[in-house]
């Protein structure tokens, strides 16, 4: 398995970004804002892993910025607060 490099990383969320409506943003740890439809992402920790890995976890995230709708404002209030 081959490991990510910070240009593999670039090059796929550049791909991934321009056949999408979903921001990418470089940041520190993973999240997303389903009302924006962002996602931040951590390119450090993304070239810890194979690309194989990348690939899976930068898919998984555009599905759930792609399929996953709110209802209300209320569904961004974290649970059990």
């Amino acid at each position: 398995m081959y490991k990510a490099t910070r240009a593999y990383v670039e090059a796929f969320v550049s791909a991934l970004s321009s056949r999408s409506d979903i921001k990418f943003i470089e940041g520190t740890g993973f999240g997303v804002n389903l009302k924006e439809k962002q996602f931040r992402y951590d390119p450090i920790l993304l070239q810890q892993a194979d690309i194989e890995t990348v690939k899976g976890v930068l898919i998984h995230e555009v599905g759930h910025l792609n399929y996953t709708s709110l209802t209300s404002d209320k569904d961004l209030t974290p649970t059990g607060k």
